[in-house]
C-alpha cells in the first residue's frame, strides 16, 4: 500500500508500519526484509506532510530497531531526502526526522 494507492493509503500504511515497529526488532526486521525502507524513501519525497510525516516515524522505527536498515536507508539516498524533510517540513515531519 505504500508503494500504491492514495494518498490516504499511502498515509495509513506508512503510520501502521511505524506503530508496528515501536519496540519490536521482530516487526523491524521484517519490514526491512520486504524492501520496506527503498518504498518509503520513494514516498518521503513526495505527497501531503502528513505522509511525510508517518513515513519519518515509519523510517525511524526500523532503523531504530534493526540496525542494519541504517546502511540501506544511506544507499537509497534516504539521508539526503530526511535532510530536505528537515529544511522544507513543517514541525511535524521535522520532529519525526530528527528522531532518527
Amino acid at each position: 500500500m505504500i508503494d500504491g494507492g492514495d494518498a490516504d493509503a499511502k498515509g495509513a500504511a506508512s503510520l501502521a508500519l511505524a506503530k508496528a515497529c515501536i519496540d519490536c526488532k521482530a516487526s523491524a526486521q521484517q519490514a526491512f526484509e520486504h524492501d520496506a525502507i527503498r518504498s518509503l524513501i520513494n514516498v518521503v519525497n513526495c505527497g501531503p506532510e502528513v505522509i511525510r510525516a508517518h513515513v519519518c516515524e515509519a523510517l525511524t522505527q526500523i532503523c531504530w530497531n534493526h540496525p542494519p536498515a541504517c546502511p540501506a536507508a544511506f544507499e537509497c539516498n534516504g539521508i539526503s531526502s530526511l535532510v530536505t524533510c528537515i529544511r522544507n517540513g513543517l514541525g511535524s515531519t521535522q520532529r519525526q526526522v530528527l528522531y532518527i
